[in-house]
């Protein structure tokens, strides 16, 4: 376990020490303005909502077992980790005083990790039914409704996206035209809609993307280029959100 430590911190250094160099190299500042929307100064504590509850019951769990003079097993300890993690990567800011956007880590890490937590309690819990016929029922009703609850999101999830994706299909002919009749590499101008699906659905570059405050790559001479000229074809009627491009959705919508 130990070897598997020091293997994961050597793996890590890399993108610990890059982000130290964010933190503290100057990045920030040397870069596109709009990096300073997803760094903030901050020192602040955070702690999610999500992760306490099972965190607090691992805690019972783990003393439990100590108290039966139970030796916890490498799983456990695993488990144990994976939930410092959770809350030692959203809190990188408490040391380095850069807030990075922490929602991606959230809904992508702390919740699986949450779910994991919550599997190992539950089956826990199930083993202490002293009648293996009672057991099974639990987990097959518990099968049963996972297996609901995953179907019921889907659904939800497509139902509520289907007319999005289907007022999207209106932009096919555009990506089909671009792909006849334009060059490779080939860079186009378009509404923000566009742009976000012309990189994955043709063989072009746009002028302009309403996430590119998201990246320090983007010269902020290059941003105030894409603004005025958005400005200048849409006659003023150009909207501004944190300081940068949100193209009119009146541009190449029709």
């Amino acid at each position: 376990m130990a070897l598997a430590g020091v293997g994961a911190f050597l793996i890590a250094f890399y993108y610990l020490w890059q982000m130290f160099g964010v933190a503290y190299g100057g990045v920030v500042e040397k870069s596109s303005s709009a990096t300073l929307s997803v760094f903030t100064a901050s020192h602040e504590f955070i702690f999610s909502k999500l992760v306490l509850a099972p965190l607090v019951l691992l805690i019972i769990y783990f003393l439990y077992k100590k108290r039966k003079h139970l030796e916890l097993k490498k799983s456990e300890w695993f488990l144990l980790l994976l939930f410092a993690t959770s809350v030692i990567v959203v809190n990188q800011q408490v040391i380095t005083g850069r807030l990075v956007e922490e929602g991606h880590f959230h809904w992508y890490t702390n919740r699986p990790v949450v779910y994991l937590g919550l599997a190992f309690l539950i089956s826990f819990a199930i083993t202490k039914i002293k009648s293996s016929k009672i057991q099974n029922l639990v987990y097959a009703l518990l099968f049963l409704y996972l297996l609901a609850f995953g179907i019921g999101s889907q659904a939800s999830s497509y139902k509520k996206s289907a007319p999005v994706y289907a007022d999207l299909q209106k932009y096919g002919p555009v990506m089909d035209w671009l792909n006849k009749n334009s060059e490779n590499e080939s860079v186009v101008l378009a509404n923000s809609t566009a742009s976000n699906l012309i990189p994955a659905y043709t063989h072009n570059n746009t002028y302009y993307s309403e996430y590119a405050k998201y990246y320090a790559t983007t010269p902020l001479e290059r941003r105030i280029d894409a603004y005025y000229t958005f400005y200048y074809l849409t006659k003023g009627e150009l909207n501004c959100e944190i300081k940068d491009v949100k193209l009119s959705e009146k541009f190449l919508d029709k």
